[in-house]
């Protein structure tokens, strides 16, 4: 079913994965999505997230999973959202933990770091949710981690489960923000949707 398929009142929804506090929720509920779930393995984040972002009781209620990403079923979790939206989900987003691919941490910032294979639980659930769109977030220092051979790889793994897949680094600052602060954009498109916007 396209989007414009749904109607003029269709709220499109979204997954955030590794949600901290809610910051990437924030700016996507601003924007007019309904974050159906957000997952947070920290405790006193996830309680964080939830006072922010769940204490309205209206239908766009986010619910948030105190749960290791490892640990969930995304294939059920896939049939929950469609049973509370009536759709699949449109976008999933996210920023999996840093401190592997982070400048600041030079003692353990290599392929080794368990917090680096955080990002492989992101490709399961996006096997396992199949949204339309896919949005991660990270250092700038991804770009060039393993000299750029791990995002290299990562989009590679995206385009074998059907996506088209691109990055860049955006500056805080060239959007409004009093920060001069550089992230990565890792944004995927499944590849049976119609293109609409070509850069």
């Amino acid at each position: 079913m396209k989007v414009s398929d749904k109607g003029m009142n269709y709220r499109p929804t979204a997954v955030d994965l590794f949600s901290g506090a809610g910051g990437l929720s924030e700016g996507f509920t601003q924007a007019g999505f309904w974050v159906v779930f957000a997952i947070e393995n920290d405790h006193h984040t996830a309680a964080t997230y939830a006072y922010n972002h769940t204490r309205n009781k209206h239908k766009y209620r986010t619910e948030v999973l105190h749960k290791d990403i490892s640990e969930v079923d995304f294939k059920k979790l896939h049939e929950r959202i469609k049973s509370a939206t009536g759709s699949s989900v449109d976008v999933v987003i996210g920023g999996p933990p840093c401190q592997g691919f982070s400048r600041a941490n030079m003692r353990t910032r290599n392929s080794s770091n368990p917090f680096n294979k955080l990002v492989s639980h992101f490709i399961c659930a996006i096997k396992g949710l199949k949204p339309r769109v896919v949005v991660m977030e990270n250092v700038a220092d991804m770009e060039i981690f393993e000299k750029g051979l791990f995002v290299e790889k990562l989009r590679s793994e995206f385009e074998d489960n059907g996506y088209e897949a691109d990055w860049k680094i955006l500056t805080a600052a060239d959007f409004g923000v009093p920060q001069r602060r550089r992230r990565f954009f890792f944004i995927a498109a499944r590849d049976d949707l119609p293109r609409i916007l070509t850069c």
